[in-house]
């Protein structure tokens, strides 16, 4: 009697592996998983962004090609896409340093160029926002200095004009002279000008013009004036 009783036990006790089949079954599930994923191949390029700054006031950027430095020669690298101060593009997913080459316009349509930056790109931070700066000249700068005229003796210069050499859109400049000679005015950069001087002579009885010089005016990135000029005439 004792002896069927201890083998009914024996019967009604599961095995190991009847008990933990599934446990078994689900670790098993888990680690081909990690395996499939481990074994799938890296992306081969991943997309990024980032900002854009143009450093001259007036300027923005519309086109970007990214070059990749590490090469002996230049090939253009991904197909980046600028919308205001943001870009996009993809690179290839391996460490390198790109030059990036920027396309910018100012507020006038002869006010165009290009100016460099770099980006570094590390596979290992892909989520990273990039900020990519360009040296561009400012639009517009100011201009200040003195006019004089020896036209007459009792001559005093009242405007001074700059009248663009160079672009036939460009209205002419003005400015009042103020007592003692000094001026100062804003002007579209890039631009020649002839400088013009307009003067009241005989007590106000009378006025002329006479021409003064030129002004060259074409400032790189980094400056947004000139100063110190000086026009007789």
């Amino acid at each position: 009697m004792e002896g069927e009783q201890n083998e009914s036990n024996t019967r009604r006790r599961p095995s190991f592996l009847s008990k933990y089949k599934w446990h078994l079954v689900g670790i098993v599930v888990v680690l081909v998983v990690i395996y499939v994923i481990a074994m799938q191949p890296p992306a081969t390029s991943v997309p990024i962004s980032g900002s854009l700054n143009a450093t001259g006031a007036g300027t923005s950027i519309t086109q970007l090609v990214f070059y990749n430095s590490n090469n002996s020669y230049s090939i253009p690298v991904g197909n980046p896409s600028v919308s205001g101060t943001q870009f996009s593009t993809s690179l290839p997913n391996r460490n390198a340093t790109y030059k990036v080459v920027a396309t910018w316009v100012g507020n006038y349509s002869w006010q165009k160029g290009t100016a460099n930056s770099t980006l570094t790109f590390n596979k290992s931070s892909p989520n990273k926002q990039y900020a990519l700066v360009f040296q561009t000249p400012a639009s517009i700068i100011k201009v200040n200095g003195t006019a004089y005229t020896k036209t007459s003796p009792a001559a005093l210069s009242s405007k001074i004009t700059f009248i663009s050499s160079n672009q036939s859109s460009l209205q002419p400049q003005l400015a009042n002279v103020k007592f003692g000679g000094a001026f100062n005015l804003s002007l579209p950069n890039m631009v020649s000008y002839n400088v013009n001087i307009t003067y009241t002579a005989n007590a106000g009885f009378s006025t002329g013009n006479c021409m003064a010089g030129t002004l060259p005016l074409n400032i790189p990135p980094g400056r947004s004036s000139q100063s110190g000029l000086h026009y007789i005439c």
